[in-house]
């Protein structure tokens, strides 16, 4: 059986965005996640999961340069995101972005417990 890494998770994580498979979502993360969008905006977990209650969607996401770094039961996850999302209000966003991923072990498996991302330059 092939060992899961934190890339593996991250890369699940963000599929259960996009396919709206919020207890899948809520699986890869730790309770107290923190992400922190593109634009300076900081949600914890729970803030996370009312706005996908209010409406929020991620239609795409896509990743290049993915590079992992693994450490005693921490992982960073770094790469390119472009992602496409439609807010609550209605607006759609596209984003390209360089985020940094944190994952730990919790009881052996691995969870994202934190994202941030910065916009790439014009």
């Amino acid at each position: 059986m092939a060992t899961i890494t934190p890339t593996d998770v991250f890369h699940q994580w963000t599929a259960c965005a996009v396919a709206g498979d919020i207890a899948g979502w809520t699986s890869c993360t730790t309770e107290d996640l923190v992400y922190t969008h593109s634009n300076g905006l900081f949600e914890t977990r729970d803030e996370v999961l009312a706005a996908f209650d209010a409406g929020r969607r991620y239609t795409a996401i896509e990743t290049d340069g993915v590079d992992e770094r693994v450490y005693e039961g921490a992982a960073i996850v770094t790469g390119i995101a472009h992602i496409s999302a439609a807010l609550a209000s209605g607006d759609t966003v596209q984003l390209d972005v360089r985020f940094t991923t944190t994952l730990v072990t919790v009881a052996g498996n691995w969870r994202v417990a934190a994202w941030q991302s910065v916009p790439l330059p014009a």
